[in-house]
């Protein structure tokens, strides 16, 4: 998939961290900073507006670096676009625009990582990512909301001889693009994937909406939540999060006590499969 992926940058201002765009993978095909047209900046021709960029360079996906209040617009103009992916890293967005924005994307055919993303990648086969490169090939999906878990976890993995099939940041925030359930429907079509580890936290209710993806996934599928302590919550404040966790409990998933445990989990997982 990754040789078809021709990605750009969008930015309200050239003043990015040149050290960090160059280290990206794919490397980017051109960028849009408006009224920054015909200028060439990292080796790549910039753009005025998505529209152009595809005109010219004929992208697929693209980054997003902009301030929280102009990601809506600059979510339309790649929707209007038709680009494949939108990797969104911009975090505080009005809860009013993410939802405007979700509604105009459930429409579309784009697909968007975030708020708050680092993409995702494919270890040895491609990236879409912004994400260090820490991750080795191998049997393990890390779908996650926080990119330093993912980190932790991959270092677990890695000690133990484990490495990723995919790993995916799908960002935190009451409303995102795609997320767990998408994330395992991806993993799923990966034939390499042997186990799936789930890193939550307890807020939002995108585990209730991906039961049914779990339940469909035949390989393990490892839940690390991040706050609650299994298999029972004592503090009353917690509550909300019991619908959650029963429907969890319902599917074959396993629960991570911490996220010291989820080498060993997968390990043992990988000798039972």
């Amino acid at each position: 998939m990754f040789k078809k992926i021709r990605t750009i940058f969008y930015s309200d201002t050239e003043n990015l961290d040149s050290g960090f765009l160059e280290s990206i993978h794919p490397p980017f095909v051109g960028g849009v900073i408006p009224d920054f047209k015909g200028k060439t900046l990292f080796g790549v021709k910039i753009f005025d507006t998505i529209k152009q960029a595809c005109q010219n360079v004929h992208c697929t996906a693209v980054f997003l670096f902009v301030d929280p209040k102009n990601v809506l617009n600059v979510v339309e103009e790649v929707i209007d676009a038709k680009l494949d992916w939108v990797i969104c890293t911009t975090a505080n967005i009005a809860q009013e625009d993410l939802l405007e924005m979700k509604e105009k994307l459930d429409k579309s055919k784009t697909k968007m990582l975030g708020p708050n993303s680092m993409g995702f990648c494919i270890p040895k086969s491609g990236s879409l990512s912004i994400m260090p490169d820490i991750f080795q090939k191998g049997n393990v999906a890390l779908i996650g909301k926080s990119d330093t878990l993912l980190y932790e976890v991959a270092c677990q993995l890695r000690e133990k001889g484990l490495g990723e099939s995919l790993v995916m940041h799908i960002g935190k925030g009451p409303v995102r693009g795609i997320g767990f359930k998408e994330g395992l429907k991806m993993a799923r079509d990966i034939e390499d994937t042997k186990v799936c580890v789930l890193l939550s936290d307890v807020v939002g209710n995108e585990e209730l909406e991906c039961i049914e993806q779990i339940k469909k996934t035949p390989i393990p599928v490892i839940v690390l939540m991040p706050g609650v302590s299994f298999p029972e919550i004592k503090d009353i404040e917690m509550s909300f999060v019991y619908d959650k966790i029963n429907a969890l409990k319902n599917t074959h998933a396993t629960f991570a006590k911490n996220f010291l445990e989820i080498g060993t989990l997968c390990q043992n997982a990988l000798r039972n499969s």
